[in-house]
C-alpha cells in the first residue's frame, strides 16, 4: 500500500503507522508523523510506552472507535487475530473517518511484531455519502414527474380510442412538461458530479455572449417562459452591442443556465428577466435579475450552498443544485459571485476574470 499520496498542496501521507512487540511495547510510528499530528493520533514518546496506554489516550478524542480498537488490540496480542475496524474519528480540525487495521507478523529474528495501520479515508467517505444522498434525493424527485408521465400517457390512450385530439394535446403537454423537468434536473445532477469529482476542465475561447450562449438557452428554457408567461431582455451596458468575451463555452453556458432557470422558477409571472452584461478592468460582469419578492439577507448567504432550498419558495420544485452549480463552476474558473435583493428585484452577478 502507498504511504502518500499527492493532493493541490503537494505530496501527503494518508496512513500513519504504530508498531509494538508481543508484550505491547511501543516500538515506534510512521517515519512521517504529519498525518498523526493532523488527526491527534501521533505517537508521544514521552508517554507512550505501551500500547494499551497510548490507546487510553485516544479514548478522548471519539466516541467507541478506540474502545472497539482496545478490544480488538487485546485479541491481536493474544491469539495475533488480524482485524480491520472503521469509524468516524472526531478532532479538534473536524470529523475524520478512519481505517484501522492491526497484524502480526515475524520479523528477520522470527520474534513477532505488531503493527496497527490508520488510513485517512476521510474524503472518500464524504463524497460516498454525498452521492447516496444525491441518489436517493434523486429517486425521490424523480417519481413525481415520472408518474404524471405515466399517467398522462395512459390517459392519452383513452383520449386516442375516443379520437379526442384536444385530450390527446393536453396529456402530451403534460408529458413534455414533466420530460422537461426530469431532464433539468438529472442535467443538474451530472454537473453536480463533475464539479466535485474535480473532472471539469476549461478551454477558454472568444465568446460572443449573446449569439453563442444566451440565446440558444433562452430557446431551450422557452417552455417555462410560455408557462409563465415571461421573457428575457439582454443588455450590454458599454459602447459594443455584442461584445466578444473570453470563456469556456460550456462552463458558461452552465452557469446561465442554472440562474436563467432559478429566474424563472422564482419570478413573478408575466414579468422580464434582464441579462446585463457589463466591461470592467478586471473582465466581464455578467447579471441575471428578475421581479419578485424581496430575499431577507440572512437568506441571501445561504443561497449557494448545496441543496438548500428558501423558506420563501415552497410552491416551487428543485433540489437546491442549480446556484451551487453556479456558484462552483465560476469559482472554478476563478471569478466570484454574489446575490443582491431590494425593491422587488432580485440578481445573480458574476465575474469572468480575463487573463
Amino acid at each position: 500500500m502507498e504511504s502518500a499520496v499527492r493532493s493541490h498542496e503537494g505530496v501527503r501521507p494518508k496512513e500513519y503507522r504504530v508498531r509494538f512487540d508481543a508484550a505491547g511495547k511501543v516500538l515506534g510510528g510512521s517515519w512521517d508523523a504529519s498525518l498523526g499530528e493532523r488527526l491527534g493520533i501521533a505517537l508521544d514518546e514521552a508517554r507512550d510506552k505501551d500500547i494499551m496506554g497510548y490507546l487510553g489516550r485516544l479514548a478522548s478524542l471519539a466516541a467507541d472507535l478506540p474502545e472497539r480498537l482496545r478490544r480488538r488490540v487485546e485479541r491481536l496480542l493474544s491469539d495475533q487475530e488480524e482485524f480491520l475496524v472503521h469509524g468516524d474519528f472526531g478532532t479538534d480540525g473536524g470529523a475524520h473517518h478512519l481505517h484501522i487495521s492491526g497484524r502480526a507478523i515475524r520479523n528477520y529474528t522470527g520474534e513477532l511484531v505488531f503493527t496497527l495501520l490508520f488510513l485517512d479515508d476521510t474524503e472518500h467517505t464524504q463524497l460516498r455519502r454525498l452521492y447516496e444522498y444525491m441518489f436517493r434525493l434523486a429517486n425521490h424527485e424523480l417519481k413525481s414527474p415520472l408518474a404524471c408521465i405515466l399517467g398522462a400517457t395512459e390517459f392519452a390512450e383513452e383520449h386516442v380510442a375516443a379520437e379526442s385530439l384536444a385530450g390527446v394535446k393536453t396529456c402530451l403537454d403534460m408529458i413534455h412538461r414533466n420530460a422537461v423537468v426530469m431532464e433539468e434536473m438529472i442535467q443538474r445532477y451530472l454537473t453536480l458530479s463533475r464539479i466535485e469529482s474535480g473532472h471539469v476542465t476549461l478551454e477558454p475561447d472568444d465568446v460572443v455572449f449573446s449569439a453563442d450562449v444566451l440565446n440558444p438557452i433562452t430557446r431551450e428554457l422557452r417552455p417555462a417562459l410560455l408557462a409563465k408567461g415571461m421573457d428575457v431582455a439582454f443588455e450590454a451596458a458599454g459602447p459594443s452591442r455584442e461584445p466578444v468575451i473570453v470563456a469556456d463555452r460550456e462552463a458558461l453556458a452552465v452557469v446561465i443556465r442554472n440562474l436563467l432557470s432559478n429566474a424563472i422558477k422564482y419570478g413573478t409571472p408575466k414579468t422580464v428577466v434582464r441579462v446585463v452584461l457589463r466591461m470592467s478592468k478586471d473582465g466581464p460582469e455578467i447579471g441575471v435579475e428578475n421581479e419578485g419578492d424581496n430575499i431577507p439577507e440572512t437568506q441571501l448567504k445561504r443561497l449557494f450552498q448545496k441543496f438548500v432550498r428558501l423558506e420563501a419558495t415552497q410552491g416551487a420544485k428543485g433540489a437546491g443544485l442549480g446556484l451551487y452549480n453556479a456558484r462552483r463552476m465560476v469559482e472554478f474558473w476563478g471569478g466570484t459571485i454574489r446575490a443582491e435583493s431590494a425593491e422587488g428585484r432580485t440578481a445573480f452577478i458574476f465575474t469572468i476574470p480575463q487573463d
